[in-house]
């Protein structure tokens, strides 16, 4: 009986994540896609009138673009997606789910279904806004689809700042150009597919293109302190990251908007930047209530009882959060619908924290943890469902 529970253990976590991804289709379908902006962004910006060509998204979004925001990577899929319909959306919410927990499990050393199924859960478990950024279709885009697209840009910095040396115990000579040769093969089609990602990492959102950038800059440093040298594709990756946040941050949209919301406000000068500070912090201890304490949880257990040793992408998948906190004092409204980008790379720092540690951690333990999770995602989903 042992051997075959051994056997399949690994597998047990199929029909959970399909129950969870059935539930979170109930939701959709239930909801619809039709709330607060939604309707907007499901017409033609300029005429009003509904979504009927892709030539009605490049005309919303050029309108967008002048005098809204710079959100135009999120708002084009959110745009395309609704001109597909919304039973098409009711589907495709399910697996871009799964991506962003598949996306996330790229992190992990020893990835299995298990950890794929924490992610999965825990961005629902853990993040108190989870129906603004993972029900509400413009949340979703402005938020999880994105994620989908950055996390693996991150990924591919680290696993570079990680990286072992090769080794040099080859067979021949001629398999060790035969390697040389696949590697830079492989480095020059980087370079155009990271220009692209980075493009749109840094085209994502304000407080986490930056914050990405930033990331990518550090983990340069790394590779190039270690080897004296560093791969053309990171440097062309993080240029690109920087114009991308050149082109959201600089959006005309955004001064219009931000114009409109100081008109509305009285604060200024010093009373302004107080303002700014204590909504970071209200941030800090309110939107990270659910995500915080398990973190540190997790930082306690391993740097605290377990004195192991901090790797490099610890650093980054900290770092990138943290920084993206303190970039929203800048902002003169902090929607708490920003805070998704946070919740997700310290859901994944405390996942691979928790996944190095197997030696100490039983396995009973850290399935119980997984399956805290995937009930406590459940159970939020449920209470929307029969409200």
């Amino acid at each position: 009986m042992k051997e075959f529970f051994k056997k399949i253990e690994p597998f047990l976590p199929i029909p959970l994540i399909a129950v969870f991804l059935w539930v979170y289709w109930l939701c959709n379908v239930k909801l619809g896609v039709y709330a607060q902006d939604d309707i907007l962004y499901s017409t033609n910006l300029v005429t009003g009138e509904p979504l009927k060509s892709f030539r009605d998204i490049v005309e919303s979004q050029v309108w967008h673009y002048f005098n809204w925001g710079g959100r135009s990577v999120a708002h084009t899929i959110l745009q395309i997606l609704f001109l597909l319909g919304d039973r098409f959306i009711d589907i495709f919410n399910p697996f871009a789910c799964l991506a962003f927990a598949a996306v996330g499990n790229l992190f992990f050393r020893k990835k299995n279904l298990w950890t794929l199924l924490a992610v999965l859960a825990g961005i629902f478990a853990l993040n108190p806004i989870w129906y603004e950024t993972e029900l509400w279709q413009t949340g979703i885009a402005n938020y999880l689809y994105l994620a989908i697209i950055y996390l693996p840009v991150v990924y591919f910095y680290i696993r570079e700042a990680e990286k072992l040396p090769s080794s040099v115990n080859v067979k021949s000579a001629g398999e060790e150009g035969k390697q040389e040769k696949d590697r830079k093969i492989l480095e020059i089609l980087m370079i155009p597919a990271m220009a692209f990602l980075g493009l749109l990492s840094g085209w994502s959102n304000e407080n986490m293109g930056p914050s990405i950038f930033v990331g990518m800059a550090v983990c340069i440093f790394m590779v190039i302190l270690k080897r004296k040298k560093c791969p053309a594709w990171m440097i062309v990756g993080a240029v690109f990251t920087l114009i991308g946040c050149a082109f959201l941050i600089l959006a005309p949209g955004n001064y219009a908007r931000a114009d409109e919301a100081v008109g509305q406000s009285d604060l200024s000068g010093m009373k302004s930047a107080l303002m700014r500070t204590y909504m970071v912090t209200f941030a800090f201890y309110v939107y990270l209530s659910h995500m915080l304490p398990v973190f540190l949880a997790s930082v306690v257990f391993y740097k605290g009882i377990r004195r192991a040793k901090w790797q490099k992408g610890d650093y980054i998948l900290m770092g990138i959060p943290a920084l993206a906190l303190a970039a929203m004092v800048m902002t003169p409204h902090f929607p708490h619908r920003a805070i998704f980008g946070i919740c997700a790379f310290l859901l994944i720092a405390t996942v691979r924290l928790i996944e190095r540690e197997k030696e100490t951690v039983p396995v009973l333990l850290r399935r119980l943890a997984i399956l805290i999770l995937w009930a406590a995602g459940i159970y939020r989903m449920l209470i929307f469902y029969f409200e």
